[in-house]
């Protein structure tokens, strides 16, 4: 159980950092985002997306892929959020 416990407070931290740069899911334009090397923070976007979608995958990997995954809600909350900032469309 310490593994899950570990796991969630990293994407607890990762829920922070997402709020901390683009808070209210602002995208890079607007003017409440923040990073002070753009570059830097797009690889970083870019993988805490794909850890967050690997995670979910993981997740309805080891529930069969039923319909009645549980994804917990820190980490369905992260990978939305991820989602929608490395979305070109929202940039």
């Amino acid at each position: 159980m310490r593994g899950h416990e570990e796991e969630s407070s990293v994407i607890d931290v990762l829920l922070i950092q997402l709020q901390l740069h683009a808070p209210c899911d602002v995208g890079s334009s607007s003017p409440a985002f923040h990073a002070a090397n753009r570059t830097i923070w797009d690889d970083a976007l870019d993988r805490i997306y794909t850890f967050a979608v690997d995670l979910v995958e993981e997740t309805a990997k080891k529930s069969g892929y039923t319909k009645n995954v549980r994804i917990p809600s820190n980490l369905l909350s992260l990978a939305v959020k991820a989602t929608k900032l490395v979305s070109p469309a929202f940039v």
